[in-house]
């Protein structure tokens, strides 16, 4: 459901930009943030241990379609890292794909626009999770449920140079769906469960964009 539910606001989005002529922009920003985890199931499993933040980091390609002079909408495909890291060397990590659908109200400031994102978005696990312990090589396994939603804001500064525009960007992003939690001992046997665990991030982007609508 989650999957279709995107593919169809896409085709939408891009169908509308094509039969009415709207104005659009594609570009591509990446850059470096920070990633940590919550909820009381991370709390359980890891009683009295402080939760810290990880380097992640985070890049992809957007596109910016203009509704009003005012209003973009503007979805995005990223390949984003999470994770988070305690006090005693234990390390929680895995790689998504990303597909963000953001809202973007923006007023001119000086010679460029400042700008809001807000909206949804939906995480397709690329690699297994992976717990690291002690400063060892851990374990990694593949959850039931690889796909995840979350919603995601910012603010941002665009200002044009040469034929493109400069972008420079802070987002906050932490999933609503519970992750699976890490791997524990029962009669012998792995088994993963499901915790009331979830990921944060906060990123710095850079990037730049180019028009090829109408503009």
């Amino acid at each position: 459901m989650k999957k279709k539910t995107m593919f169809a606001l896409l085709t939408f989005l891009m169908s509308a930009s094509a039969v009415f002529g709207l104005n659009l922009e594609i570009g591509a920003k990446g850059g470096p943030g920070l990633g940590w985890l919550s909820g009381s199931g991370y709390e359980e499993y890891r009683p009295g241990k402080d939760n810290e933040a990880r380097v992640i980091l985070s890049a992809g390609v957007f596109i910016d379609i203009q509704i009003l002079s005012w209003l973009s909408v503007q979805p995005e495909a990223l390949i984003s890292m999470k994770g988070g890291a305690y006090n005693d060397s234990h390390r929680f990590r895995a790689t998504f794909l990303e597909i963000p659908l953001y809202i973007k109200p923006k007023v001119l400031v000086g010679k460029g626009e400042l700008y809001f994102l807000l909206g949804p978005y939906w995480a397709f696990l690329l690699s297994d999770f992976h717990w690291g312990y002690g400063g060892g090589d851990g374990y990694d396994y593949t959850p039931e449920d690889s796909t995840f939603l979350g919603v995601a804001g910012g603010i941002g500064y665009s200002f044009p140079t040469g034929k493109g525009t400069i972008i420079l960007e802070s987002l906050y992003s932490r999933t609503l769906d519970p992750l699976t939690s890490s791997l524990y001992l029962e009669d012998g046997e792995w088994v993963d469960t499901i915790y009331d665990t979830y990921f944060h991030g906060v990123v710095l982007y850079i990037g730049y964009s180019i028009p090829i609508g109408k503009k």
